[in-house]
């Protein structure tokens, strides 16, 4: 067991005695504990130079005894990072309001912009985004320009989050938070700390130590050799630099000491702080410099000490690559940089790295040529932590236990694992990253990463296809996956299913479609992606930048915004192209440009290259029919104004929306009566996200009188649910039944709104009103449909109830028992499923069975057993035995038999008379209330037994089944704009035996 040594807050007295435990160094003691003791002393009393050579002698002579401890040095773990640490990080992504930074032991955590420098929060907060004017006289940089990739920073932990499957580490740059505990008393010549730039004045710079009572100056002299030496870039103000103090001024009439620093980098890498006499552990800072003297070294790592401390070294922090801790001498001297310090902890982690100086400007060293790629490695070692490999470049890399490939070497012992992985043998291997701070490449044995395509971005190259997965929508557009690991998104404008309403594309979350790389950002992980066919077919160039471009080079292009100097588009690639207004003039499209252009695919031709604003110019081919044929065919596709509207509206161009969509009411086939209802329902959801109270209910009013009210209803309500209007969803619905009472799918549809917003008690009464107002044909399907309700989503044995009762009264409709058969399947009621299908068959044998019968042997190939499949062949066996008898009992008793096919006959009169008479009630109950009726070929009678019984039904629905685009379009009814009533007799004509597969609600298309 590890011995903890107890917690002493920096800031506070250390005990003469550290233990060096579990977290540092860990050794078996006598008593089978593991346990390890260094002395670090910690006051300002330097210890003389024999006692550091008599400690070394010790240590040497008892060599073989620290040997039989098998103390090992372990790296840091998510497990061991606490608030308060501090520590060397490299920066390895920049995004607009915070970075990633690396840290040691495979470990990392963000950085908000608000913790980089108090003056640079104080100005961002000045200006709240905007740039300041030039009068200002001050440089105020983003992120991206303060920082780059590669570049080594100093970091505090301010917080932990911790769940069962992540952590989550926040740090701080912030001066005043990694000097937390410095004073006044630490600062003396030579101490090199992190400051912020404050402010500018005519003799130099006003810097910020984060240290109360402190006021640092770097003068103007200093400052404009390091300007000079990083290419005449001026200092920004919040910019984090690392100083020296050149020289301290005490003045007893003023409240503040007075620091002068010097920023030179010459000085700044080789100043050491072995003689920094005010330094105690609590004013150590990662990235300090020091002389630190080998005291024992282990294949894990070495113990050293510097200055008046003892600290730890690990095996991936040598000074070079190769270099193995054994190699170092007991006794020498090396030069050594702080690396981090736990706050739990009395001995720091050093790294014999000198190079990883704190925001030193060094280039990334990541070869990208191997991120992602299939390589093959030599096995070096096989240590606890996996294998250690060699790349042909020397470059070193490690393929941790997790990604040896065979889930059960997990298990087995180390030398398992080094039996299939000898030393020197070569392996292909999967490269995943780099790993900044350890300086070697993470990788993978796992068969599935080797065979997979793309694992990194550096693969996914622009204009290529791939397949990616949905993860879900946000205001950009659709959120994919490509590969194991890469994000990417595909633009509304870059998508042509981007008017799905959320029900749909809850449904599309997790299916894998075909998209092409438009661009790619490489520091931000992330990819942009098309599904437009025009762009994923294209053969023509992809560039991906100005200067790979050619003058005649021919390619596809979407047009991304247009003003009076013409049309920007995008290239596949990513380069920005701009096609001039007058060639927009010689090809027929500026008329087109204020309202159509924007969304649209052209094919271009590079005429020149615009180096200084990194641009393209180009021009737009047109080949006979290619372009105009297909924008006059786009001009009557609601879907291509739907787009456009669509379009502008995300870019905030809101009257150039509304008048694309009154231009759309204007061009499109007025045979397309529901392409123009859902061009109302784009600019309804247009005035409700973006317009007035005002504006929406003129906009509804309008449409309410170019629509058929009926279908605009249903249409509005959608609209009004996807902005979360639940009110103004119940009024529609409920003006429906008052206006359309005769209509089910009204009472039906507020009967689900109820139930959605869980309204349980409004939501009962529902079903009795309708019944006390459809005709007496159309009951049966408002009962089924609440059936089916209760069935799913309410009180399942009421559910059962009611659609027994139903089939007691209508035994031979063979669809009604599929639909029962199927709820029963749905909610895992396999037995009784069983039992439903035996009594349909023998009510409906040998009529309209073919679907059941289907349907039964399913059930038993998905969730029977081999006894419950014998069973139902011989349930059949025996039912074709009993048909045959009373098929030779007929013609043994011709007048039973004439009486049971006098009774058939009477069965199938009565039908086809209520069919008739139903369908003749619906065209008087049209022509009267100028409204499509639904046919139902059953009746319930009016002392039908659900009558009295409707006001006890408990009805509940959580979810509702729709797939419908956005503005109303229903993806189950084809592309022929028929209205629903010609749709709904079409689909009346079927034969019952022809539904192979009966929705969630009886009758009625999806809703």
């Amino acid at each position: 067991m590890v011995d903890r040594e107890e917690y002493f807050p920096r800031g506070k007295e250390s005990p003469d005695v550290a233990k060096v435990d579990g977290v540092g160094v860990c050794g078996k003691g006598n008593n089978g504990e593991e346990q390890a003791q260094l002395s670090n002393k910690t006051n300002n009393q330097e210890k003389p130079l024999e006692a550091k050579l008599e400690d070394k002698e010790t240590l040497a002579g008892n060599r073989r005894q620290v040997e039989e401890k098998k103390f090992a040095v372990v790296p840091l773990t998510y497990d061991q990072i606490m608030e308060g640490m501090l520590s060397i990080g490299i920066v390895s992504r920049i995004r607009d309001h915070d970075m990633y930074i690396s840290l040691p032991g495979r470990t990392g955590g963000t950085v908000s912009i608000n913790n980089i420098s108090t003056p640079y929060l104080n100005i961002m907060e000045k200006y709240e985004g905007e740039s300041p004017s030039t009068d200002d006289e001050v440089c105020v940089y983003t992120l991206k320009e303060l920082f780059q990739i590669g570049q080594q920073v100093v970091v505090k932990v301010l917080k932990v989050e911790r769940s069962e499957t992540s952590t989550k580490i926040y740090l701080t740059m912030n001066p005043q938070d990694l000097h937390e505990f410095y004073s006044t008393a630490v600062l003396e010549e030579d101490l090199v700390l992190i400051a912020a730039v404050q402010s500018k004045d005519d003799h130099g710079y006003v810097m910020d130590f984060g240290i109360a009572g402190v006021r640092c100056f770097l003068p103007k002299a200093d400052a404009d050799e390091y300007i000079k030496a990083n290419q005449n870039r001026p200092l920004g103000i919040g910019q984090l630099m690392y100083c020296k103090i050149k020289k301290t001024e005490v003045h007893l009439d003023q409240l503040d000491d007075n620091i002068i620093v010097t920023v030179m980098p010459t000085e700044l890498r080789r100043q050491k702080m072995d003689e920094i006499t005010t330094l105690n552990y609590s004013a150590l800072m990662p990235g300090m410099l020091v002389d630190a003297i080998v005291m024992e070294t282990h294949k894990t790592g070495i113990v050293i000490h510097f200055m008046d401390f003892n600290g730890l070294i690990y095996q991936d922090h040598m000074s070079e690559r190769w270099t193995t801790p054994e190699t170092l001498e007991i006794g020498s001297t090396v030069p050594a940089r702080v690396f981090y310090i736990l706050p739990n902890l009395t001995s720091p982690y050093l790294t014999l790295q000198t190079d990883l100086l704190p925001l030193a400007q060094t280039a990334d060293r990541t070869d990208f040529k191997k991120l992602g790629a299939k390589l093959e490695v030599t096995v070096v070692r096989i240590e606890k932590r996996g294998v250690i490999v060699r790349f042909e470049d020397d470059d070193k890399g490690i393929i941790p236990i997790n990604q040896i490939g065979n889930q059960d070497l997990l298990k087995v012992k180390l030398k398992d694992i080094s039996e299939k992985y000898k030393k020197n043998s070569t392996h292909p291997c999967r490269v995943l990253q780099y790993m900044h701070v350890e300086r070697m490449y993470l990788c993978s044995f796992k068969k599935e990463k080797l065979a997979n395509d793309i694992l990194h971005i550096q693969q996914a190259t622009c204009g290529k296809v791939v397949s990616c997965k949905i993860l879900g929508w946000n205001m950009e557009g659709v959120r994919v996956q490509v590969g194991s690991a890469i994000q990417g998104y595909i633009p509304d404008s870059l998508d042509k299913r981007n008017t799905f309403l959320d029900s749909a594309k809850e449904k599309l979350i997790g299916t894998t479609i075909k998209a092409r790389i438009m661009q790619r950002d490489i520091e931000q992980n992330i990819l942009v992606l098309t599904t437009h066919k025009e762009l994923v077919m294209s053969n023509g160039v992809v560039l991906t930048s100005v200067e790979e471009a050619e003058v005649g080079m021919k390619g596809h292009a979407i047009i991304k915004t247009i003003d009076k100097t013409g049309a920007f588009v995008n290239a596949i690639g990513g380069v920005e192209g701009l096609i001039p207004r007058a060639e927009l003039i010689r090809i027929g499209l500026a008329g087109f440009a204020e309202s159509v252009l924007p969304g649209q695919i052209i094919k271009y031709k590079v005429l020149e290259k615009n180096n200084e604003k990194n641009q393209l110019v180009l021009s737009a081919i047109l080949k006979g029919k290619e372009f105009n044929t297909e924008y006059l065919e786009n001009l009557k596709d609601p879907e291509f104004w739907k787009a456009a509207v669509s379009h502008y509206s995300v870019l905030g161009h809101l009257d150039k929306a509304r008048r694309v969509a009154k231009q759309a009411l204007d061009t499109i086939d007025y045979r397309k009566v529901k392409g123009k209802r859902e061009v109302w329902g784009s600019l309804l959801q247009l005035e409700m996200k973006y317009g007035t109270e005002e504006t929406v209910k003129k906009t509804y009013a309008e449409a309410l009188e170019q629509n058929d009210e009926f279908e605009w209803m249903k249409l509005a309500a959608k609209v009004y649910d996807l902005q979360h209007r639940s009110k103004d969803v119940e009024r529609i619905y409920r003006k429906m039944t008052k206006k359309f009472p005769l209509e089910p799918e009204a009472w039906i549809r507020l009967g689900k709104f109820h139930f959605f917003k869980q309204n349980f008690g409004v939501g009962r009464e529902v079903l009795p009103q309708a019944l006390k107002n459809v005709p007496a044909v159309q009951q049966l399907l408002v009962i089924t449909n609440f059936a089916l309700l209760e069935m799913h989503h309410g009180d399942q044995s009421k559910g059962e109830q009611m659609l027994d009762r139903v089939l007691e009264q209508h035994p031979q409709r063979s669809d009604l028992w599929l639909v029962y058969a199927n709820a029963l399947i749905k909610v895992g009621e396999y037995d009784k499923s069983r039992t439903v299908f035996q009594r349909s068959l023998e009510n409906n044998w040998p009529r309209k069975v073919k679907l059941l019968l289907h349907r039964y042997r399913e059930l038993e190939n998905d969730h029977g057993n081999e006894s419950t499949r014998v069973e139902f062949y011989h349930y059949v066996d025996a039912l074709k035995e009993k048909i045959k008898d009373e098929e030779e009992y007929s013609e043994v008793s011709p007048q039973k038999g004439r009486q049971e096919k006098r009774k058939f006959s009477s069965n199938s009169e009565s039908d086809s008379q209520v069919e008739s008479d139903e369908s003749e009630s619906s065209k008087k109950e049209k022509r009267k209330k100028n409204k499509k009726m639904k046919s139902v070929p059953e009746t319930v009678s009016n002392d039908s037994e659900f009558g009295p019984e409707a006001n006890e039904m408990e009805v509940d629905m959580t979810t509702e089944s729709s797939d419908l685009k956005e503005g109303g379009q229903d993806e189950s009814v084809s592309d022929s704009d028929e209205e629903p009533d010609q749709s709904k007799s079409k689909i009346k004509k079927k034969s019952d035996a022809a539904v192979a597969d009966v929705p969630e609600t009886v009758g009625l298309e999806k809703l």
